[in-house]
């Protein structure tokens, strides 16, 4: 397939007006909303009755109409003004709304009010083929016009609108969209966009486009332009009333994708199979890590601890993004066996990585236990901030140990959280603890807590006679730990709690334990039917505790929630419990199909979010970024509850295939991450750090969502941060760092695109200007990191040309 690149930009979807009407206006009409460009078969009117065969299709939204024409774009934006006395009669006086004598006197001192603004492509072809692609469902009929069965398209794509180039635009879940793809050969210099009618134009320093009138304003945000992954440096040139875009170097025989109102989302993963559970934290600098395990041994490692692949049938991996989706670093981490990351953790500017390994060789070192226990052990290892390994140890008995997730406390101690059949070694699993001995069953749940150089303070078992499983796990302000499970015991699991009687088969729990593993209270929970499990929870900054996960019970659930009936089959649901271990509120979430809830993360405002995957088409998605299941199997999903458990936007997440989100986690601005495992090739990544399905069975996914609105957000496009700015950027020569006052510099490092330093400058903490010399430095992309005396960074972006 030859290569293509696409210019994409968002269309305006704002309704603002002005007071006098700009342009030809088109007639309004009172059909209902289309979800879809409307063709024109000759039911669209101008304003004094002739045809408006000059629209090829119309979408209406609201207050908002676009017309796609043959050189460009019309959008309208109408508002309805009342004459004061209009309204003067008391509504109450009259039940019914439709009174046709107050409607027609209503009418007749009622005043409506366009404003039409359009974007022109500047020598393009009018009569450029058009063909359609993604009709809707919808087939409308104008009667007193003639025209009947007309059709509704998704997407609209114009050929050869300049040579060599097509215009293709969609509706999208973010709105309606349009992307040139300029074909091999073809100049993207014949692009130009004219805007007629704009009171406001220009672009800002930050290199966003701004429209605008008296009445309003918005803002599109400066482009970014990505080639398998990287960021091509480009711009907008606005001339007059004229935009073009400047492009930096590429290659020209290779895909180029121009956007600027990408998703910040990315897959991670390669010809191999990736995996990915309770596997995303975010450090205090808001770098993002992803965790899971591969069966790739390319493209998964670069400038992390193992850049080359253990051996055996899965190595772990951890990789480190920046907030704008650009990875840093990654290390594999295993032996010559099977190993697994299922989980980590951040403290300051050092993370964690939890798992499980066959391996006997490359995974400990300097931490509590440094040999295989026998069979499957867990492991727990600890990183710097560039991806050093500082200790390592396995963590295991004679039996197996299963499944893990971890969780750093207010100090910086680390507590991990697993399954285990070790009966008979029990030192190696539990001492100074809770419970020092096996409960019984098949399996024990336990907990066990490092400080931060890699020594045992303390380790419990979990569990009674049945089976028990150790799921998650979570801690509080105070130190205080949670673990959260499943349990078939009848015994030894609930003390105190909301609930200390078991259900008829399997029951979730939970468990409170003070930092010296004393436990403090314990509740089952499941309803009245059990079928319960405790995947996971979550304290908040008031020290109430969450607990999210799964039940087939149709009773005992959910009160005082979103969702207070069961769904069917089977329900995920989250409930609340204050310090003492007494339920505030409960809720299903689910549809009539089967949904599982398998994270949560309280916000510093005590706002919660669940997040797992979905099968069911209505009940589950509401506001946010994507509302209509994107297919296969399983969607994945995240949802917003406030304090009180109303729900405030949730949304699907999900192409074509089977698409599954195991955890989500919050920054420093409470933007929510959400990651998880995906076998669909579109609908998943964009903008991120790879933009294509890897290869194999699954990839992992990693998307950002702004935690407002549920929606897909891209970088920060911020030339600099408070701390400092660089001037002139884009930069041909030296460049010149100032900071302010009061900020002491210790060092400046240049890094590239993935996180690899170009240049450094040690400093005896200036203050002021800083020059930097990039003389060989190659044109591109680079972030300039500065280091301060008291311990903070701050890191900005410049392009070298």
């Amino acid at each position: 397939m030859k290569p293509t690149f696409s210019f994409r930009m968002a269309m305006l979807t704002m309704a603002f007006v002005a007071n006098t009407t700009q342009g030809a206006p088109l007639r309004p009409d009172k059909r209902p909303t289309s979800s879809g460009f409307e063709e024109n078969k000759g039911q669209l009117r101008t304003m004094d009755g002739r045809p408006a065969s000059f629209v090829r299709y119309r979408l209406t939204q609201g207050g908002t109409s676009v017309f796609l024409l043959g050189n460009g774009i019309a959008y309208q934006f109408t508002r309805v003004h009342a004459i004061e006395d209009a309204e003067a009669k008391d509504r109450s006086t009259d039940p019914d709304p439709l009174n046709a004598v107050d409607i027609e006197a209503s009418q007749k001192k009622r005043r409506i009010e366009t404003y039409r603004m359009d974007v022109l492509l500047d020598g393009a072809d009018p009569h450029a083929p058009i063909t359609t692609e993604h009709p809707t469902d919808e087939r409308l009929h104008y009667y007193t016009h003639d025209a009947l069965d007309v059709r509704a398209y998704h997407c609209v794509i114009y050929h050869d609108v300049y040579s060599g180039i097509d215009w293709v635009v969609r509706t999208t879940e973010h709105g309606v969209k349009y992307d040139f793809v300029v074909h091999p050969g073809a100049d993207p210099g014949q692009i130009r966009l004219r805007f007629v009618h704009q009171e406001e134009l220009h672009v800002d320093a930050r290199g966003d486009l701004i429209h605008g009138n008296r009445l309003g304003r918005f803002t599109e945000k400066a482009p970014m332009s990505f080639q398998d992954g990287k960021e091509i440096p480009s711009t907008f040139v606005l001339e007059g009333n004229v935009l073009r875009f400047a492009l930096g170097a590429y290659d020209r025989s290779r895909a180029l994708t121009i956007d600027p109102d990408r998703i910040w989302a990315t897959y991670y993963g390669d010809a191999g199979d990736e995996y990915l559970f309770s596997s995303c934290a975010v450090d205090v600098e808001d770098n993002v890590y992803l965790a899971g395990y591969t069966s790739s041994t390319t493209a998964i490692a670069d400038g992390g601890y193992q850049n080359t692949y253990g051996g055996g049938a899965f190595d772990a991996f951890l990789a480190k993004f920046n907030s704008d989706g650009i990875r840093l670093w990654a290390t594999y981490y295993g032996g010559s066996d099977l190993d697994a990351g299922r989980s980590c953790a951040v403290y300051g500017t050092d993370v964690y990585l939890a798992g499980q390994t066959l391996s006997t060789n490359g995974i400990a070192s300097g931490g509590h236990q440094n040999t295989n226990g026998g069979s499957m052990d867990v492991f727990l290892v600890k990183f710097d901030g560039s991806g050093q390994r500082q200790w390592g140890t396995y963590y295991g008995g004679d039996g197996q140990e299963m499944g893990t997730r971890c969780a750093v406390d207010p100090v910086g101690n680390i507590c991990l959280v697993a399954t285990t059949q070790s009966s008979t070694t029990p030192t190696a699993i539990a001492s100074g603890g809770h419970q020092n001995t096996y409960g019984g069953g098949n399996y024990d749940a336990f907990l066990v807590k490092f400080n931060s150089t890699g020594s045992r303070l303390w380790g419990s078992y979990y569990g009674g006679w049945g089976n028990d499983t150790g799921n998650g796990c979570a801690t509080d302000a105070n130190g205080n730990v949670f673990l959260s499970g499943q349990t078939f015991s009848t015994q030894g699991i609930a003390i105190a709690g909301y609930d200390t009687v078991p259900g008829p088969s399997s029951d979730a729990f939970l468990v409170k334990f003070d930092p010296n593993g004393v436990r403090q209270w314990g509740t089952y929970y499941a309803g009245e039917n059990g079928g319960g499990y405790g995947h996971a929870c979550a304290a908040d900054a008031d020290g109430n505790v969450y607990l999210a996960g799964q039940t087939q019970s149709a009773t005992g659930v959910a009160n005082g929630g979103h969702q207070n009936t069961y769904g069917g089959v089977t329900d995920a649901y989250l409930v609340k419990f204050n310090s003492i271990g007494q339920r505030l509120w409960g809720t299903y979430y689910g549809g009539p199909l089967n949904e599982l809830a398998y994270f949560c993360v309280a916000d510093s405002s005590s706002n919660v979010y669940i997040t797992g995957w979905a099968q069911s088409l209505e009940g589950i998605a509401d506001g946010g970024h994507q509302n209509t299941y994107g297919g296969g199997t399983f969607d994945a999903f995240l949802a917003k509850f406030d304090a009180g458990g109303t729900r405030l936007w949730a949304t699907y997440y999900g192409g074509d295939q089977d698409d599954q989100a195991w955890v989500c986690a919050l920054d420093g601005t409470e933007a929510v991450y959400m990651s998880g495992n995906t076998a669909s090739l579109s609908g998943i990544a964009d903008g991120g750090h790879q933009n294509t399905f890897g290869g194999g069975n699954h990839d992992t996914f990693l998307v950002k969502f702004n935690a407002d609105n549920g929606t897909a957000i891209g970088p920060d496009h911020s030339e600099a941060s408070a701390d400092m700015t660089l001037r002139p950027n884009p930069t041909s020569g030296p460049l010149v760092l100032t900071v302010g006052t009061g900020s002491n510099v210790r060092r400046v490092i240049v890094l590239d695109a993935i996180g690899r330093i170009v240049t450094s400058r040690s400093l005896d903490t200036v203050q002021g200007m800083i020059t930097l010399e990039l003389e060989g430095v190659v044109d591109g992309l680079y972030f300039v990191q500065a280091e301060f005396a008291d311990g903070r960074r701050s890191v900005a972006r410049v392009v070298k040309e």
